[in-house]
């Protein structure tokens, strides 16, 4: 009796403009969900004409639970069971998860820094989190950066204490890696940013590679792009990054060099040493050109 009724209300509950989903019509003819008559509610709609509204709400009576409210029928979607205990519990729960959400930090943490790692013909290999590369002497993609004022100074940076490696050591304006998928050229300009808040139009002079064995027992194996270009008027160093600044001529930083070899970051020292015709032609050019 209930499976024919239902069947043939179907198509009276369609024609009001909302009818059920087939998979609840199904529900009530195989499961014999109960249909209860009531009272048409009609609504203004905002054309102004009287439409059935279709409505979801709790009941304190025949047992609780959901029901939907559709043209002369009211359909009960669920029903709650359980004893007063159950519910006590299951409102004990959700309070709990709130409280565990409310506690979550606002913030996702940064996801680790991750390097290029190459063969010896700089061809790229794979990738690898930066300090444990670090830590493995893995030879992997850099750059480094000359900064050159219309004086041929050159602009020389004292790294952070704060920096994993060679902190509190002079060194060129900015070094740095690309990341995974990122041009070269693009990761200088980002990172040239991030340390000195700083932009300039780069040319890569020359590539080099070295490998040395840092103090703190980090191993710094790269393949390295080293950038040229000129001192932009104003900049902002990063306190992070950054503890001080000054220019030097090329030839005032060579003799400090012989000096106080351990006052300045070995790379710098490698261009110097390695690649000083290159540097001074660079920075010369730089200077003619008034750039």
């Amino acid at each position: 009796m209930l499976q024919d009724t239902a069947s043939a209300f179907w198509p009276a509950i369609h024609q009001n403009g909302r009818g059920l989903p087939q998979g609840l019509a199904a529900k009530i003819i195989r499961h014999r969900v109960p249909l209860h008559p009531i009272k048409k509610s009609r609504h203004l709609n905002q054309f102004g004409s009287h439409r059935n509204k279709t409505m979801i709400h709790q009941h304190s009576h025949r047992g609780g639970g959901r029901w939907r409210q559709m043209g002369f029928f009211r359909i009960r979607l669920g029903h709650s069971r359980g004893n007063e205990k159950t519910k006590i519990d299951e409102t004990a729960r959700r309070q709990t998860n709130i409280t565990v959400l409310k506690n979550q930090p606002d913030t996702i943490p940064p996801a680790p820094e991750e390097v290029i790692l190459v063969n010896a013909q700089n061809c790229a290999k794979g990738r690898g989190e930066k300090q444990a590369v670090h830590v493995n002497g893995q030879l992997h993609r850099a750059f480094s950066i000359f900064l050159v004022d219309a004086r041929g100074q050159l602009l020389l940076q004292r790294r952070s204490l704060a920096k994993y490696h060679s902190g509190g050591l002079w060194a060129n304006a900015c070094c740095g890696h690309p990341r995974p998928g990122e041009y070269t050229l693009t990761a200088a300009h980002r990172r040239l940013h991030e340390e000195l808040g700083a932009t300039a139009t780069l040319t890569c002079g020359f590539q080099t590679r070295y490998r040395t064995q840092l103090p703190d027992g980090l191993v710094e194996n790269e393949f390295v792009y080293v950038y040229f270009g000129p001192t932009p008027a104003t900049f902002t160093p990063n306190p992070a990054e950054v503890s001080e600044v000054t220019s030097m001529t090329l030839a005032d930083l060579r003799a400090d060099l012989r000096h106080r070899p351990q006052g300045y970051a070995y790379w710098l020292r490698h261009y110097l040493k390695n690649h000083a015709a290159e540097v001074k032609e660079i920075v010369a050019s730089l200077v003619r050109s008034g750039r």
